[in-house]
C-alpha cells in the first residue's frame, strides 16, 4: 500500500510539472507565457511564430524557442542575458544542439553566423541564441546542466 502511495504521488507530480506548450502550432497563450519567462524580455510587436519546447523532467531542465524578430530584439535579450558573441571557430560553439523539429533544424542552427552565449558556472545553466538574419529569425536555447 505504501509503494502504491509513493508511485501515485510520483505520477501526479510529474503530470502537474508538464507545461501544455506546443510544438505544433505558434503563438498559443502558453508559448507567449513561456518565451516571456524563459527568455525574459517583454514580447514586442516584432516577436512572432513564437514555437517552443520545454523538458522539465529532472533535475536538467531544457527550454527551446524559434520566433521571428527584429534585431532589436536581439539585442535586448543579448543585454538582458549577457550574452557574448561565439566566433565560428571558438571551442565554445555547440554544435547539433536541441531537439529537431519543423521550426528547428539542428543542422541549419549550426551554420548561423550570429550566434552569442552564455555559461554559468556557478549555476551550471547555458543559454545559446541564434539568429537568422536573412529571415529575421531566432533560435533560444536554455540548458540548466
Amino acid at each position: 500500500m505504501k509503494l502504491f502511495k509513493i508511485i501515485s504521488f510520483l505520477t501526479i507530480i510529474t503530470f502537474l510539472s508538464c507545461t501544455n506548450f506546443s510544438t505544433d502550432k505558434p503563438d498559443t497563450k502558453a508559448n507567449i507565457r513561456g518565451f516571456k519567462s524563459i527568455v525574459d524580455v517583454p514580447k514586442t510587436d516584432d516577436v512572432k511564430d513564437i514555437y517552443f519546447f520545454a523538458d522539465e523532467l529532472g533535475f536538467d531542465p531544457l527550454y527551446q524557442f524559434s520566433f521571428t524578430c527584429d534585431i532589436s530584439t536581439i539585442n535586448r535579450i543579448i543585454n538582458e542575458h549577457k550574452l557574448k558573441k561565439v566566433q565560428k571557430d571558438s571551442s565554445d560553439i555547440h554544435t547539433g544542439v536541441g531537439q529537431k523539429f519543423k521550426w528547428w533544424d539542428c543542422m541549419f542552427v549550426d551554420t548561423l553566423n550570429l550566434h552569442w552565449s552564455r555559461f554559468d558556472t556557478a549555476a551550471y545553466h547555458v543559454i545559446d541564441l541564434w539568429y537568422d538574419s536573412k529571415n529575421s529569425k531566432a533560435y533560444y536555447l536554455s540548458v540548466q546542466l
